[in-house]
Formats: C-alpha cells, sequence, structure tokens
C-alpha cells in the first residue's frame, strides 16, 4: 500500500440540470488519500488491449515505471529524478495514471463496475460483417469517450480520462474538450454517470498540488448508436469487452481476441471448452498468471533499495465454468450483468501488497519483497 495525498474536486457547474451530481461524490471531496498501488493495478485492467497483437506493454509496465517515480513526501508528487526525463517521454506518460487514479477512484467512491473500451463495445453492438468503427473526431465533442460501463446499480456509465505533468491550468485546459457543447438528454435510461476525469501530478519542483478533477462531459458522438440497442445489450457487451481483457491477462490471447471482435450476437460460436480444457485435465480451480519484475522503489535513500514485484492475475474456477457451460453466451453474458446488481470492487492493502477483487471474480494481486 502506497498512500498519497491527492486533492479531489469537481466542477459542478459542468452537469446537466437533469443529471445532478451523486451524492457520494459530494463525500469524497477534498484532500484524499488515494492508494497508488490500487491505481496501478487498474491501469492494467483498463490499458491493456482487448485484442492482443503481441506487441502491447507489458502488464507490469505501469507498476515498474510509476511506482518508482512517485517521490517520498506524503503528497502525490514525482521525484526529482523525473525532471530529467524529455517532454516526449513525459506526455506519453500522463495518460495511464490519469486512468489509474480515475477508475480506482470510480470503483471505491462510486461503486462503477465495468469500464470497457468505447469503440470495442459498439463495435460489439454493430452486426457482423460491418466495418471497424472509426472516431468521427480525435478531440472535442465528435470524440468518442474512453470508456463505457456500468455502476453497482447497473446504470450506464461514461468515462473519458485525462492526465498531465505540467500544471493545473494545462489539466483543465485539456478537460474542456469534454465540455465543448452540451447536448440535452432526452433518454429514459439511467445515466449514473457521465464525467471526464483527470489526474494531474506535479513535478518535484512545482509549486502546485496533484488533483483529480471531474467535469460532466457531453457524450454525443455515441448516443444516437446507443439509444437504437436495449440497455441490457449494452451492458452485455460492455461484460464483454470486460472479459476480453481479464482473458488477455491469464494467458488466453486467442480467446481475448475472439471475445474482443465477435458481435455480441454471434458469441455463441466462441470455443471456449477448447480453450479451458487444460484447466480440467489439471484438476485447476482457477487460471492463475504471474509476472515478476524488480525496481528500485527510493531514491531518496542513500543506499538504493531495490524490490522484486510478483504479480498476480487469478480468474475463479466459477467465472470460468459460466463461460465454459453456456449454449448462448450473448444472454449468459446479459443475465451475468443483471446478477452483478449490488456488487462492487475489492481493495485489500498492506504494507508491501495490495490486491483489488473484481465483480467479474477476477483478482489482480501485486506482492513486493526486498531484494538485498
Amino acid at each position: 500500500m502506497l498512500l498519497k495525498r491527492v486533492d479531489v474536486s469537481i466542477d459542478k457547474s459542468t452537469w446537466h440540470a437533469s443529471s445532478p451530481v451523486p451524492a457520494r461524490f459530494k463525500r469524497r471531496l477534498g484532500a484524499q488519500d488515494l492508494d497508488v498501488d490500487a491505481a496501478l493495478l487498474f491501469i492494467a485492467i483498463c490499458t491493456r488491449p482487448p485484442v492482443l497483437q503481441g506487441f502491447s506493454l507489458a502488464d507490469t509496465w505501469a507498476w515498474l515505471r510509476y511506482r518508482s517515480a512517485i517521490a517520498s513526501r506524503s503528497e502525490l508528487r514525482l521525484r526529482s529524478e523525473w525532471t530529467a526525463l524529455g517532454r516526449h517521454q513525459k506526455t506519453v506518460s500522463s495518460d495511464e495514471p490519469g486512468v489509474g487514479f480515475t477508475t480506482s477512484f470510480l470503483a471505491h467512491a462510486l461503486r462503477g463496475l465495468l469500464f470497457a473500451d468505447t469503440d470495442y463495445v459498439i463495435n460489439s453492438l454493430l452486426p457482423a460483417g460491418r466495418a471497424w468503427l472509426r472516431r468521427v473526431a480525435r478531440t472535442g465533442p465528435g470524440k468518442s469517450p474512453d470508456y463505457i460501463g456500468f455502476d453497482s446499480n447497473l446504470d450506464l456509465a461514461i468515462l473519458e480520462c485525462k492526465g498531465s505533468q505540467n500544471t493545473q491550468a494545462k489539466l483543465m485546459s485539456a478537460m474542456q474538450h469534454g465540455i465543448a457543447q452540451k447536448d440535452n438528454l432526452n433518454s429514459t435510461w439511467p445515466i449514473a454517470l457521465s464525467v471526464v476525469g483527470g489526474l494531474f501530478v506535479p513535478q518535484w519542483d512545482s509549486s502546485e498540488s496533484a488533483i483529480l478533477h471531474f467535469i460532466d462531459p457531453p457524450w454525443s458522438g455515441i448516443r444516437r448508436l446507443l439509444m437504437r440497442q436495449p440497455i441490457e445489450l449494452v451492458r452485455g457487451a460492455a461484460l464483454q469487452i470486460a472479459y476480453a481483457k481479464v482473458f488477455g491477462l491469464i494467458g488466453r490471447p486467442a480467446l481475448a481476441r475472439e471475445c474482443a471482435l465477435t458481435p455480441i450476437t454471434a458469441l455463441r460460436r466462441l470455443h471456449t471448452r477448447a480453450v479451458f480444457r487444460e484447466r480440467d485435465a489439471r484438476g485447476e480451480t482457477s487460471i492463475r498468471a504471474e509476472h515478476v519484475g524488480s525496481f528500485a522503489p527510493d531514491r531518496d535513500e542513500q543506499e538504493q533499495r531495490f524490490v522484486r514485484v510478483r504479480a498476480v492475475f487469478d480468474l475463479s474456477g466459477t467465472a470460468i465454468d459460466r463461460w465454459y457451460e453456456s449454449t448462448d453466451l450473448a444472454e449468459m453474458l446479459v443475465g451475468e450483468a443483471a446478477n452483478l446488481r449490488g456488487s462492487s470492487w475489492h481493495i485489500v492493502t498492506s504494507d508491501n501488497a495490495t490486491s483489488v477483487r473484481s465483480p467479474l471474480g477476477f483478482s489482480l494481486a501485486l506482492e513486493a519483497v526486498e531484494v538485498r
């Protein structure tokens, strides 16, 4: 567990009149001690591509790079050595912490359950044979938000993530792209969240403090397409993409690819029995995958220490059995999404370990052991 102080704030003026700021949001504003390790675990969950091509970053990349970059102060801040990095490297490394802190905060504070890549969710809802959906625009109101999901009440969630290491003003400017135009939302669907979340992490010598900020953006770029679909099918598609990422994390890339690229209405043709057959042969109750790496966690000390990190990914046998035994996976996913009502993420921390367990029966554990 690595707790760091971050100021959590919202711009209440950007919320639509028909969608007021959730009460649970208001209770968690101000200075908060946020768990860096939990945020880094959520980076692995959310930024992993649903389709694996062989050239994606290792699942431990965020931990091995960012964990050692955090200063030893009580507030969230980058170490002095990080300042020497080139501008391009800083730009590239701003987005992932923005995703990790935003999603982990929403999962804990607002009981957000799923954060599935928007483009993949939309394509899952399109008929088989349709061309791959492309973004209308890369910035502004025409850009698709990063994630579609739902919360513990099964209400729809729309999320766009931003990040900056320059200044708070730079972060706010980037987030303004999400509110360039507000649409009147005429929908009977319950919308729990429709937010842009942004994280500013100050450099070592910055006079500003770290902030996690939220505003209420439009989602006009995908609204018409989604509204043509029953909300139950949208939930099932979001769950489908979430599972595709899980299959990749536990070392089943072929199944991850097939799951991510198959329209939800054609999912009954997935060959899950063949993929999970070896589990039954070995008598396993779950599927586990492990990754190991090392980093120096504290550069402020005169004697540099190194830590070995073991990341464990585990998908429960109960979740696997649902995929193994189902004769209609689309129906199974829609039903499972409905059964998630009232569920939540479970985050457990200690001095040298952090673990998160998702509502899907999937867990990630990060364990650090000092190497002498």
